[in-house]
């Protein structure tokens, strides 16, 4: 199998897998060594990193309904390596009602080649530009005033 597809093939099932709440499926695409870089976080490794992404989703899914949704840019690979990078758009609709929260963030994912599965070994995002923007703009009104 194409390396390129493999990878694509491995995004559905971690988007389904996140769409459906299904942490299990989640954590089963996530290599042993796991590494969180998530921005605004302190960086985790292995286990922490797996326990640490359980706990979150789960209080995620506890208060919204979950759809996450993937734009790949593109997938590079070398050997049993390879990474893809691009957007993931997550919208958060509240079950208590309410208009849904959209999260923006651009991706970068390392994949390691473990047997004939492809599996996330470090996890790395972080704002979107235009979000840095309107963030920056508030940050100086409020420095301003």
């Amino acid at each position: 199998m194409d390396v390129e597809y493999a990878i694509e093939l491995a995004k559905t099932e971690y988007r389904d897998a996140f769409n459906t709440g299904n942490i299990d499926r989640l954590l089963n695409l996530l290599s042993e060594g796991f590494v969180d870089m998530s921005e605004g976080h302190a960086s985790l490794f292995g286990p922490d990193a797996r326990e640490e992404l359980r706990e979150n989703v789960t209080k995620l899914l506890a208060k919204f309904q979950l759809e996450l949704q993937v734009v790949i840019i593109g997938v590079r690979s070398f050997g049993d390596w390879a990474f893809d990078y691009g957007w993931h758009k997550l919208l958060l609709t509240p079950k208590s009602g309410g208009e849904p929260v959209i999260q923006r963030k651009r991706y970068l994912e390392i994949w390691q080649k473990i047997g004939d599965q492809w599996k996330i070994a470090i996890y790395m995002d972080s704002k979107e530009a235009e979000v840095l923007a309107r963030q920056t703009v508030v940050e100086t009104a409020s420095s301003v005033a």
